[in-house]
């Protein structure tokens, strides 16, 4: 005759040492478990100050980017080999298309600091 009940192999004297060690298991699983949402917590920690450093680069790399992008524009059309152009054959053309892209640099620069980018 076998019984499922846990008194029948399980001497009384050996009961309270049994439920101790019950006891000290369940506190050991929630400290596993308070541990294991610290090492979480850490890990997202982590991520989220890489995230804000890889948003950071990403911002300056945008801006950059930015900057040149009118400046190839300005490059591309004095770049072409139209006769009509104005200023083309202007003794000063250079300067000026040379100034304008200074211009063009340095407004963005004024309002990528009004806007606080930079």
């Amino acid at each position: 005759m076998c019984s499922r009940s846990p008194d029948a192999w399980i001497k009384p004297a050996t009961q309270p040492y049994l439920r101790d060690l019950s006891d000290n298991l369940a506190e050991e699983v929630e400290t596993i478990d308070l541990l294991r949402a610290t090492c979480q917590s850490l890990l997202d920690l982590y991520n989220a100050g890489q995230t804000q450093r890889t948003n950071d680069e990403m911002r300056v790399l945008t801006v950059i980017a930015t900057l040149f992008i009118p400046l190839t524009f300005i490059t591309g059309l004095y770049g072409m080999n139209f006769d009509n152009m104005p200023g083309l054959h202007s003794r000063y053309g250079y300067y000026i298309a040379l100034g304008l892209m200074v211009l063009t640099t340095a407004g963005l620069l004024g309002y990528f600091r009004y806007e606080r980018w930079l």
